[in-house]
């Protein structure tokens, strides 16, 4: 979770976060995982843009959001079709 926080504060620097966990007790994480495999396997679906990318992005609408008061969501969408396109996704069309 720290490397998606610091690629955040990289694109938002007014962002500022602490890690207060207690690493005496036992963490969530252990139990839980993600695996896309059956979304690729049966929707063949892959990502669009990469974690930094997105995270870019992310950042980037809640700037956009906090500091002037916009909201980004239709040129972000519009944005990521672009690229589903140019990647060749099977579910976008042109």
């Amino acid at each position: 979770m720290s490397h998606i926080l610091n690629l955040f504060e990289s694109h938002f620097t007014e962002v500022l976060w602490k890690d207060v966990s207690n690493q005496q007790k036992p963490h969530e994480a252990i139990e839980l995982s993600l695996d896309s495999e059956k979304a690729h396997r049966e929707l063949m679906w892959r990502p669009v843009w990469s974690l930094e990318k997105t995270v870019f992005y992310t950042a980037s609408w809640y700037h956009s959001f906090l500091q002037k008061g916009e909201v980004r969501t239709d040129d972000q969408l519009e944005r990521y079709i672009q690229d589903a396109v140019g990647a060749g996704m099977t579910w976008v069309k042109d």
